[in-house]
């Protein structure tokens, strides 16, 4: 009895042990996860003294964590065959820790010192090249580091039996995947930055000013065109003009995929620089805008920018107010505005109209360009949120270049990707301007998992003309097919990207079955419709899809436009 009782005494001493060591190290892991979601957002905001504070935490959570589960007892407990496995996602975990805090976070920490906004430009307004060149090597190491973390984590049990230890895996894969894309993100910058700011002679881009009053697939109308100049990450602005400058060119020649081809075969993608942004893919749009200009001037540019009346907004906020030739003040809060919708009431003329609107561009880029140096911490997080909102875009005519961007959300190219996808998509039918007042929301909804490797899935697209009465005609502009349509009223082309490999088993359109064009666009199987809204009135399109099964979240693609597109995700993953 006695020698039960030891041995009684014995078990709860060991398993007391675990627990507490395991308890102690579990906290200091979830410390050192803290620290390092803290420094990644210090980085993105070029908090730098922010960013050694939080890497130093890191490092210091994560030795500790590491020191309770070195010795010999967690040791022997990670290679018991089943009951062990939590104990080899602690030890892994902690060994992982101190790999990334030490390897990565260092390297990292020192690039984006050397990449601080206020560092990036002279005094004289031009871009440095030298500081984007001294970030490259150590954010190559980081981005090794934080790879090899990857694959260790990948290494590590994701089905125990205790559900804290799953989680755990999946969180921290989870953190260091978007370390690595951050990493990724500025590596490619840093090596790419130098040439494409003219630091090997001098760069041309030809920039496209859309107008998302008038939606097309990647965001808006293409308008004022200018060509953007740099060399030595100098900037300058020459040859602006309205879209009707690349009217009228007839088809050009450029290398496109058959299946957009194939699905933009009715359209005149090639031949009318107005309808060649149709896709929200825009290296296809990137490529032949730089076709017609080359066929309208013979010369060859470098690559292609597109921007927005909203990414103006957002620069525009950075570095203050412009002023027209006519003492009228062009700012963050009306650049939207006065470009989409005061400008076709206070401006009739159609050439004067588009005269005025290249003003416009030319003193918000000249605002941009001459801003002051205080202002280079602002321009970047400006720039860095048109980019990821997809409104600021670039294309390279320089192969191995373009396919680095395509790696980088710069690239504004559609993901390649067989993780569940969606975007719903929607082209102006009518050539009116009454997108300024359009509501668009998807929904994303898991509805069902076969055994089959499919699982069911339903997406729900709702578009709201929100209108006034009253407007210009030119706003409420109706072409031949859509004459007989109230005035105010909207036809639209619908697409909804889905994802690679799915099928469409239904369309309904306000509860009506819903006819569609089935065709194919970077990968993703594309399903269009053509939808009337009239003033006032909400449409509800609900596609029912059956899809290749998937345990990763959906990536759910937002169109640019006016009033920024809302989303919503629901239903279980399917493993």
């Amino acid at each position: 009895m006695i020698r039960l009782r030891y041995v009684v005494l014995g078990v709860a001493l060991v398993a007391g042990y675990f627990l507490a060591s395991g308890l102690i190290a579990r906290h200091h892991l979830e410390r050192a996860k803290y620290d390092v979601e803290q420094l990644r957002s210090s980085l993105l905001a070029s908090d730098h003294a922010s960013a050694h504070h939080w890497m130093t935490a890191a490092q210091s959570q994560a030795r500790s964590a590491h020191r309770w589960l070195a010795g010999p007892a967690w040791a022997g407990a990670a290679h018991l065959p089943w009951l062990g496995r939590p104990a080899r996602v602690e030890r892994g975990l902690a060994d992982v820790a101190v790999r990334l805090a030490v390897d990565a976070l260092p390297p990292a920490v020192a690039a984006g010192d050397a990449l601080t906004p206020s560092h990036l430009r002279r005094h004289d307004g031009a871009i440095r090249l030298d500081v984007f060149r001294a970030a490259a090597a150590p954010l190559a190491r980081a981005a090794t580091a934080a790879d090899t973390a990857s694959r260790q984590v990948a290494t590590l049990p994701r089905s125990s039996w205790l559900p804290a230890a799953n989680h755990a895996v999946s969180s921290a894969g989870s953190l260091i995947d978007d370390l690595r894309r951050v990493l990724r993100d500025a590596g490619d910058a840093s090596r790419l930055a130098p040439d494409m700011l003219g630091g090997a002679g001098v760069r041309r881009y030809l920039l496209v000013v859309e107008n998302d009053a008038e939606a097309r697939g990647l965001g808006g109308l293409p308008g004022v065109t200018a060509v953007v100049s740099v060399a030595n990450g100098r900037l300058r602005l020459s040859d602006f003009h309205n879209n009707s400058y690349l009217v009228g060119l007839g088809k050009v020649a450029v290398d496109l995929p058959a299946a957009f081809r194939r699905t933009f075969a009715g359209d005149k993608v090639t031949t009318d620089f107005r309808d060649t942004d149709l896709s929200p893919d825009f290296p296809i749009a990137g490529k032949v805008w730089l076709a017609m200009w080359q066929a309208k001037t013979g010369e060859r540019l470098d690559g292609a920018i597109a921007a927005d009346p909203t990414t103006l907004s957002y620069l525009l906020d950075a570095t203050g107010p412009a002023k027209l030739p006519d003492g009228t003040t062009v700012s963050a809060d009306n650049v939207v505005s006065l470009t989409e919708q005061t400008i076709y009431s206070h401006v009739r003329p159609l050439a004067a109209r588009e005269a005025y609107f290249i003003k416009i561009a030319q003193a918000a880029a000249s605002q941009v360009i001459d801003a002051p140096h205080g202002s280079a911490h602002a321009l970047v997080a400006a720039m860095s949120r048109a980019v990821t909102e997809h409104r600021l875009v670039l294309y390279s005519a320089r192969p191995a270049e373009q396919t680095t961007l395509l790696a980088t959300p710069l690239a504004g190219a559609l993901p390649r990707t067989t993780a569940p996808f969606v975007a719903a998509i929607v082209n102006n039918g009518q050539a009116s301007k009454l997108d300024y007042y359009l509501q668009r929301s998807v929904s994303y909804d898991r509805t069902g998992c076969s055994v089959s490797g499919m699982q069911l899935s339903t997406v729900t697209v709702r578009i709201t003309n929100t209108a006034p009465e009253h407007l210009p005609a030119f706003v409420t502009h109706r072409s031949r097919s859509t004459r007989d349509d109230p005035l105010g009223s909207e036809r639209l082309r619908v697409a909804l990207y889905a994802t690679a490999g799915a099928e469409l088993l239904n369309a309904t359109l306000d509860g009506s079955q819903l006819l569609v064009r089935p065709g194919s666009d970077a990968g993703h199987p594309r399903f269009e419709s053509d939808v009337t809204v009239n003033r006032s009135a909400t449409v509800t399109l609900v596609f029912h899809l059956i899809e290749p099964k998937s345990s990763a979240p959906p990536l759910i693609w937002r169109q640019p436009g006016v009033t920024p597109m809302t989303v919503d995700v629901a239903g279980r993953r399917c493993g």
